[in-house]
């Protein structure tokens, strides 16, 4: 079974702009991902293969998704103690 970690960059009416690997995005349809998702989710995307049909199967991945956001706020910290003249807006 192979496995990938894609990001939800973002949504756009009815598809979703997601980031497959750095630079590189693919739209899909909304309607065809889990529900609920919002830009900056992580997925866990899996493929099962057999000998003439493979399956799909994608689903938030929680931790992965909390553990961005952590480091995005740490992010968005650092600049704004970089930022001694308060002209950086986050």
């Amino acid at each position: 079974m192979d496995k990938w970690s894609w990001t939800v960059d973002r949504l756009e009416g009815e598809w979703a702009v997601l980031e497959v690997e750095p630079g590189r995005a693919m739209d899909i349809p909304r309607s065809t991902l889990p529900e609920g998702l919002e830009e900056g989710d992580v997925l866990k995307i899996s493929v099962s293969r057999e000998r003439e049909s493979a399956s799909w199967t994608l689903e938030r991945d929680e931790a992965a998704t909390k553990e961005r956001r952590s480091k995005i706020e740490e992010l968005r910290e650092e600049l704004k103690r970089r930022d001694p003249g308060g002209d950086i807006v986050l």
